[in-house]
């Protein structure tokens, strides 16, 4: 068993319960439809029991009186897969509600009136660690792009099609022809205020080989964020921010030994409700003219998954100390090293953040970061799936991911029944190294790309482990298991 393996058990109960709850949507008006964040594993000695400990944003849509609502359910998805003599398993998991945020109106806008189709789910599971890899990085790495330098993704085959229904791109043929049609959104971007017309992010995926190794499919969860606003110099008060909760539905071929994108859909599956948006208050990178996209990762060679496991567990460190107060000692184990190689940069006041050189100015921002921190008063960093990749003669190891992040604003709060969260898309770009035989966090870049609508939360009425339990810390990982 591999951490891939468990990726792929958990992935197929995420995707099924996906299934259900747009079906029940769609016959009784009601249903939630989720992203899965912040992945972290673990197997035992003999590799024959694991674990996986992530988390969940899950929209929960409903009518309540005359009005059709939104609200945000903070979970957090546990399994313990064993394997016997036939297959792997899922024997034990569970799926805790951590804490509800305040519904947000849809409005006008009625979701129920247009649920996708989820398409059929390849549930083998039968790629080569090595493909697996390899074709959810390529994945990834489409989104992590953003419709820039896409030429080596694709297919030279010609039936090679992408459809996309928030692009509008209804079976694209031909890999000039989606070139073509990329440069066209990015040029519409220029005359939208430069503010971005698609950002999609990914969850757990389901991949699947056919049978001569040459093909497989692949089923990624989505969720895409655009923004309507308008001709240059339109009243930034009129601009709106789209989210849409989408599935990703990919065949893969491979070509001269490499794996690309053969036939492509990106299906929409239920909207969320449209948001004011504007860049001129906190920094976000959409919407800055002089702040073009950056393309961190290429086509490179990748970790082997025993290596990769022990990177997405860094970062699920770095997310659990945020909740829970541990930041001094996630830096202490994963930052200081003995070639003093440390760099942070949290950009988020743009050009101008100042950035960090050496490990006692990380130490002091980290400790300024601590202090704010209180029990209950829970902060989210939600990172999605990774595009991980060596550097350059394999001294290095470049992971980059998407990140949702809500930011707990006690101080601004009135009372504990209207707490603020300041809410990010933002973009994490990540240097490991190995250092004295163990991974280090060298170079730690994050950066706001898109900001949303601050979400309100009722910590007095809210449902979940934040009222019910007895401790005020956020819970431990692997709790299924023992903390690992």
């Amino acid at each position: 068993m591999k951490y891939f393996d468990i990726e792929h058990e958990v992935a197929a109960y995420f995707h099924k319960y996906q299934q259900i709850e747009l079906h029940q949507m769609k016959m009784c008006g009601e249903g939630r439809i989720s992203m899965s964040m912040s992945p972290a594993y673990w197997l035992s000695s003999d590799e024959r029991t694991g674990g996986m400990s992530c988390d969940t944003y899950t929209y929960h849509i409903y009518k309540e009186r005359e009005e059709i609502l939104c609200k945000v359910e903070v979970k957090r998805l546990e399994a313990v897969c064993r394997e016997n003599e036939h297959a792997l398993e899922i024997e034990k998991i569970q799926w805790d509600t951590i804490q509800v945020m305040k519904p947000v109106p849809y409005g006008r806008n009625n979701p129920f009136e247009k649920i996708g189709e989820y398409p059929d789910l390849p549930l083998k599971g039968n790629a080569s660690d090595k493909d697996y890899f390899a074709i959810r990085n390529l994945q990834n790495m489409f989104f992590e792009h953003r419709l820039h330098e896409m030429e080596k993704l694709f297919s030279v085959k010609e039936d090679t099609v992408l459809t996309a229904e928030c692009l509008k791109m209804n079976a694209v043929c031909g890999k000039k022809k989606i070139l073509e049609s990329f440069a066209g959104w990015l040029e519409k971007e220029q005359k939208n205020n430069h503010c971005y017309l698609f950002l999609g992010i990914t969850g757990m995926p389901l991949i699947e080989m056919t049978e001569t190794g040459e093909s497989a499919k692949g089923i990624f969860m989505t969720q895409i964020y655009q923004i309507k606003a308008g001709l240059l110099g339109s009243d930034v008060d009129n601009w709106r921010l789209v989210r849409t909760m989408a599935v990703t539905e990919t065949e893969y071929c491979r070509e001269a030994g490499e794996w690309k994108i053969h036939k492509m859909k990106i299906q929409n599956l239920a909207s969320l409700p449209e948001t004011p948006y504007r860049n001129d208050g906190r920094y976000d990178k959409s919407g800055m003219s002089d702040e073009p996209w950056d393309v961190n990762q290429v086509m490179r060679c990748q970790p082997d998954t025993e290596t990769a496991m022990e990177i997405e567990n860094i970062i699920n460190r770095w997310v659990y100390g945020c909740r829970r107060g541990a930041l001094r000692e996630f830096i202490e184990k994963y930052m200081k090293n003995s070639e003093q190689k440390n760099h942070m940069l949290i950009r988020s006041f743009g050009k101008t953040t100042p950035e960090l050189n050496d490990y006692e100015a990380i130490e002091r921002k980290i400790d300024d970061m601590t202090q704010q921190y209180r029990e209950r008063f829970f902060t989210f960093h939600a990172p999605t799936t990774p595009v991980l990749t060596y550097g350059p003669k394999k001294k290095y190891i470049l992971g980059t991911w998407f990140d949702t992040a809500a930011t707990n604003l006690r101080s601004m709060a009135e009372s504990l029944e209207d707490i603020p969260y300041m809410v990010f898309v933002n973009k994490y770009v990540h240097k490991f190294e190995k250092i004295d035989g163990h991974w280090y966090l060298t170079d730690f870049y994050c950066e706001p790309i898109i900001s949303l609508q601050d979400w309100r939360f009722d910590m007095v009425h809210s449902k979940g482990y934040i009222n019910a339990s007895k401790t005020g810390k956020y819970p431990k990982r692997f709790e299924l298991q023992g903390e690992k």
